[in-house]
């Protein structure tokens, strides 16, 4: 009960009072529709068209969400197909990086807020439109149902139980919505894809028909064909193992003129193939001709496949001194009659037979010999030009040839290059293929196995020997420089924005569901549409509606008039009750949750700073923990700072009223109701600040949603990861087994390998690089990942041989010149003579003969360039010195070798007192093996790491020690034996097929250093400017030679012995190496973002405490200056929206007094007016004098006599 009464003041308020009542009170004759008064009649017509409709549930609204959600469901599914089929959608801008996600999660917030708008008013005017539409009492069931102050799981809950069907799809709805919205942070995504980009190239040659094969350098083809058959070496540019192709470059400056492994170059250019045709030999015969000077004569007719005539030929064969069986073969062509077979007419090129056979004793006269075997072929081959597609990314080009291309002949009498060009090799006439072909692909080679000797077998071994020189014929013969500027492409990786296809997909799926329901909510709204006459939801409007309405169906009074005693107990109860979302529980869990989020986020923020990144992104297309989560983490905060801002505008005019007065004009809003500015304008003329801070609050919690979608982001960081590799190799001295001719061919086989290196871009064999020969390593670690463009960079421990040189003194030895006569030419020669002491003191002379150029220079001065044995080298030592004891067998095997070096010229009859030298320049270099550090990167190759050449080994000089334990230098010339009675196997520099007379007689270590297949020109060899380049050449060779020689003859496993001491290797460090991975994707948070994100937290938490604090402190203390009331305690009790307590709450006001039937058709404006002079209250009224038995909880009118106010309801006792 009121503790104090209030007598209502006379005079000038009271009949003021009394002018608003009987202004209210007389009848109204206003039509809402004209605006003019009318007769009862018309106005009673007029009732029967109401006027007023909530605005978002308006078929027009709702036809518009309509619309706006499919548009977006075909939007995305074309989004979605455009970017499947154009792999993506488009470049991603630097600048834009984070709108593709910042944008489409605020448009879709952006809708998720207007539809809210539908989703309050439908919560908020379901019941209205259930009392308006209902019939009878039994319709009635939504009186005490008020779904504003239910949770969203309740109301769907609550709605399905009820069937209310519109207001479970209007939630459900808003639900999808939400959950769109933490999907679309993760509809588009970036990916780095790769694209072709139209640019200009300039072929740099062409091909050509060409005659003359005299150019010496043409038997680089074949010397190059064989280091790549017989090393683990790659292509040069412009062959590839069908054709030559036209080489090419990109035009102007830049960091390369041909592709890189990130940016290939495609182009479509000539390649130039050589096929060859064959017919077997389907039978022959032949005929024996009697033996003379012992030799096998022998007529043979042979018949081929396809072919309309025999083709005979003539053996004849020496035989005596010869172990059977023996091998016999030819090659030859008919120039006069080129085309043997017309059914191998082949672009014209001249046809070619090749028979191989074996002869053996005859079974019937073991005297005699046969034919045993007899394989045969005639071939003609074809040379044409056709457009191939090569992509060069600078290491590896791959080309292929375009199908279906047009092919143009290019009689070029390929088959006559081919023998010529193993004639300049210096292999001779070529007739043996099947020999020619094991030797250029370094197979070996029994000429006895019959199995040889089959036509497809020779077949075979024919084109497989033509096609694997004809590449390099065509790189070296047939290629004549030209330019030409020709179409090309560059494949570039960019970044594109794609729309991710399964989310594309759910989305559009949502959006068309959402679509569909909407469509059925335009055909429902018609029966919603228009049912009042004005707003029935605020407190003026139910006043007008269950005071003021005559019209009201009497089952709807009755019904009401029921419940209404036990619904005003409500109100009186209400005074502990506060909405669950702002009690302090919830707003105490509510700060934890927050305070947890900036704790989270400032840890993840600090191992940004301090690592750089948060974690890897691997390949997975839906990265929804990244990118969605965040999102769902704070749509909850925004969630409760907008679900704690409904609840309190919901209340802010019960609130006021609680404790001030209000106009009818505020008792007409609805602070819910309301969007943005609006709200926050009357919160703030209400003076209903807390209000106005928990909008503002919720606003900017909004932008929380839109920031968290770009608050991680994944970029491109290199990362470098240290690892060790254990080495899985050693280098030692080997015994070998192998015979002489076995070595000889492996140093011939790197003399091309040597030779090669001046004509042509190469790779050196695996495991070495120049000088360097490196370890094996053991790469299967679990720590490396082994995916294209891993690049690998170590510092690994190379062995290479190192020269110690001194100049040795003019009179160290002595210089004699001679000249023999060899009767058609003289020969001019330097004897130098060394005298030194064996072990037995007995003194021993060392001569060494040298020739000079067979010719001389203009001015008649011979050059002169070779190595002299030395006695410094145990077994050159040990050979001269006989009356030594047994020497080692392994005296050749030594850890050093010392090489002697003389160079100069003369003056053919000089009489000077030097023997006609000019100029003489001697020095001694020892060579032992050493240990460098090599800074080498290295590449994935076939599932092994490779040496990059295109960025070489470095090495650290500093490092420089001798290599321990030590091991042989490698025999690799004939000036060395292994041991005084073997003889050496052939030397290294043997093939240098220099046409120049003046270096004719040269040591062939100095041939291997002159032009073309060195540095050094003729005339430096008489220029003492020019000695360390001489001989930094020969130290070149040498240490190449060597480390060859070493990878191939002494690397042993790991756990390999020697058959020599030390026959066991020391312990083996690991190889320290760091992994760079390139294209690795992490994930970085953003620290503006964040630093917004932790700003926005920190006030909502600050306001939040504020608000707890505020709670405290009210109720404990009694302060009200500076706190703030955001728990709205007792203002009102739970479901106080629901037509049966609103009912129940003004049906004793005193309002009835002021308010005439029908008062709702007046304009709202003359209503307010009228009631400008009346103030409002929520509290006690007395009735009539006697309150203390008749006083009611209500709203009511301030200074009315009839009815006074005794007190606000906090006054109760």
């Amino acid at each position: 009960m009121p503790s104090t009464a209030q007598s209502s003041s006379k005079g000038k308020k009271g009949h003021a009072l009394e002018s608003v009542r009987s202004s209210l009170l007389s009848p109204s004759n206003f039509n809402p529709q004209t605006g003019e008064d009318v007769s009862s009649a018309a106005q009673d017509e007029s009732r029967n068209e109401m006027l007023w409709c909530p605005f978002w549930l308006q078929g027009a609204i709702i036809g518009a969400f309509c619309v706006l959600f499919s548009t977006c469901t075909v939007a995305i599914s074309c989004i979605a197909s455009h970017s499947k089929g154009n792999d993506g959608l488009n470049d991603a801008q630097k600048g834009l990086k984070h709108l593709w996600r910042f944008g489409p999660t605020v448009f879709t917030t952006l809708i998720s807020i207007f539809w809210w708008r539908v989703e309050l008013q439908a919560l908020r005017y379901w019941p209205w439109i259930c009392l308006r539409r209902a019939k009878d009492a039994g319709q009635l069931g939504t009186n005490e149902l008020d779904y504003t102050s239910l949770i969203t799981p309740n109301v769907l809950i609550t709605s399905f139980k009820r069937r209310d069907t519109f207001v479970f799809l209007v939630v459900f709805i808003s639900v999808l919505l939400k959950v769109q919205i933490v999907l679309c942070a993760n509809i588009f995504q970036l990916i780095t894809i790769e694209v072709t980009e139209p640019i200009q190239v300039r072929a740099l040659s062409s091909f050509e028909a060409m005659n003359d094969l005299s150019d010496s350098s043409n038997a680089m083809a074949y010397f190059h064909a064989k280091a790549v058959q017989n090393f683990d070496m790659e292509l040069p540019f412009g062959v590839s193992a069908e054709c030559a192709y036209q080489t090419f470059e990109l035009p102007g400056p830049g960091p390369s003129s041909r592709g890189t492994v990130e940016s290939p170059i495609e182009v479509q250019v000539d390649g130039l193939f050589v096929g060859v045709r064959c017919e077997l030999l389907q039978s022959y015969t032949h005929q024996r001709i009697d033996n003379h000077l012992r030799s096998y004569y022998v007529s043979a007719d042979l018949e081929f496949s396809n072919c309309e005539r025999l083709i005979s030929f003539d053996l004849v064969q020496m035989y005596e001194g010869r172990r059977l069986p023996i091998s016999f073969e030819e090659i030859f062509s008919n120039d006069t009659e080129p085309y043997l077979c017309s059914s191998l007419f082949y672009g014209g090129e001249p046809q070619f037979i090749y028979y191989a056979g074996l002869l053996t004793d005859s079974q019937q006269n073991p005297s005699i010999l046969e034919i045993n075997k007899l394989a045969a072929v005639v071939c003609s081959s074809k040379a044409y030009i056709s457009k191939v597609h090569v992509v060069d990314n600078g290491i590896r080009p791959n080309v292929t040839k375009l199908s279906g291309a047009e092919e143009f002949s290019v009689f070029s009498d390929s088959w006559r290059m081919v023998l010529e060009l193993v004639q300049a090799a210096g292999r001779g006439i070529l007739k043996n293929i099947i020999e020619e072909e094991s030797i250029l692909s370094g197979k070996k080679l029994d000429n006895g196995n019959e199995t040889l000797y089959q036509s497809d077998i020779v077949q075979q071994r024919l084109s497989s020997f033509i096609g694997t020189l004809s590449p390099f014929i065509a790189n070296y013969i047939l290629r004549q420089d030209t330019e030409k500027d020709i179409p090309g492409s560059r494949i570039i990786k960019v970044e594109r924005l794609q729309a991710n296809e399964g989310i594309c997909i759910a989305m559009a799926v949502v959006f068309g569901i959402i679509a569909l329901i909407s469509l059925w909510f335009v055909f429902y709204s018609k029966r919603i549409a228009n049912v009042w006459y004005r707003d029935p939801a605020t407190i003026l409007g139910s006043m007008l509606y269950f005071l003021g309405n005559r019209h009201r169906n009497p089952f709807i009074y009755s019904s009401l008039s029921k419940t209404r005693h036990e619904m005003k107990a409500e109100w009186i109860k209400a005074e502990t009750y506060s909405p669950l979302v702002v009690r302090k529980s919830s707003r105490i869990f509510f700060v934890m949750y927050t305070v947890a989020l900036m704790a989270g986020l400032s840890t993840t923020l600090r191992i940004s700073w301090s690592s750089q990144v948060l974690a890897t992104v691997t390949g997975d297309k839906n990265p929804l923990l990244w990118s969605s989560l965040p999102v769902l983490a704070f749509l909850i905060v925004a969630m409760y700072t907008t679900s704690s801002d409904a609840t309190l505008r919901n209340l802010a005019i019960m609130s006021k009223l609680n404790v001030d007065v209000c106009s009818a004009d505020q008792l007409d809003i609805s602070l819910l109701d309301m969007i943005g500015l609006k709200a926050l304008y009357h919160s703030i003329r209400l003076k209903i600040y807390s209000v106005t801070l928990s909008h503002l609050l919720a606003t900017i919690c909004l932008f929380l949603i839109a920031l968290s979608s770009v608050l991680f982001t994944p970029t491109v960081i290199p990362q470098n990861t240290t690892i060790e590799f254990p080495q899985t190799s050693w280098f030692g001295t080997r015994v070998s087994e192998k015979t002489q001719e076995t070595k000889s061919d492996t140093r011939l086989n790197l003399d091309s390998l040597i030779l090669t290196r001046a004509f042509s871009n190469f790779t050196y064999p695996e495991s070495t690089y120049d000088g360097l020969v490196f370890p094996s390593l053991d790469i299967s670690t679990p720590e490396i990942n082994r995916k294209s463009g891993i690049l690998v960079t170590a510092r690994i421990p190379a062995a290479t041989l190192m020269p110690t040189c001194g100049r040795i003194p003019r009179d160290d030895f002595s210089l004699v010149s001679d000249t023999i006569n060899t009767g058609t030419d003289y020969i001019y020669g330097i004897r130098a003579i060394e005298i030194f002491n064996c072990s037995d003191g007995t003194e021993t002379k060392l001569t060494n003969w040298i020739d000079s150029s067979s010719k001389t220079s203009r001015d008649k001065r011979s050059y002169i360039a070779g190595i002299l044995a030395s006695s410094d080298n145990p077994a050159v030592k040990a050979q001269k010195c006989k009356n030594d004891q047994k020497p080692d067998p392994l005296i050749g095997y030594q850890p050093f070798r010392v090489q002697t070096y003389f160079w100069g010229n003369f003056s053919i009859g000089s009489t000077n007192e030097d023997g006609g030298f000019e100029y003489i320049s001697l020095w001694k270099c020892n060579y032992t093996w050493v240990e460098v550090m090599a800074e080498t990167k290295l590449t994935w190759t076939d599932g092994h790491l490779a040496i990059n050449h295109t960025d070489p080994p470095k090495i650290d000089r500093s490092t420089i020690k001798p290599w321990s334990p030590p091991f042989s230098v490698p025999q690799f010339d004939g000036n060395q034996p292994e041991s005084p009675s073997s003889p050496s196997p052939l030397g290294v520099f043997t093939q240098q097929l220099h046409t120049n007379a003046l270096v004719d007689r040269f040591g062939d270590q100095f041939k291997a250093i002159i032009k073309p297949y060195g540095p050094i020109a003729v005339e430096d060899f008489d220029n003492p400017d020019k000695e360390s380049e001489i001989l930094e050449a020969l130290h070149f060779n040498v240490a190449m030679a060597s480390a060859q020689l070493v990878n191939v003859e002494q690397r042993f496993n790991i756990n390999e012995a020697s058959n020599v001491a030390p026959k066991e290797h020391p312990e083996l460090p690991k190889v320290k190496a760091t992994v760079l991975d390139p294209n690795r994707t992490r994930l970085v948070q953003n620290t503006a973002v964040t630093i917004a994100i932790l700003v926005i937290l920190s006030l909502v938490v600050s306001v939040n405490i504020w608000a707890l604090m505020s709670a405290v402190l009210r109720r404990y203390h009694g302060i009200h200056s500076w706190l703030i009331d955001m728990e709205f305690k007792g203002v009102a009790p739970d479901d106080y929206n629901s037509i049966a307590l609103t009912d129940a709450l003004l049906h004793d006001s005193n309002i009835k007094g002021y308010l005439a039937e029908d008062l709702q058709l007046t304009p709202p404006s003359k209503i307010f007016e009228e009631l400008r002079e009346l103030s409002f209250v929520l509290g006690w009224f007395g009735g009539y004098g006697h309150w203390e038995d008749e006083a009611e909880l209500t709203i009511g009118v301030l200074d009315d006599e009839e009815s006074p106010f005794l007190g606000y309801r906090q006054g109760q006792k």
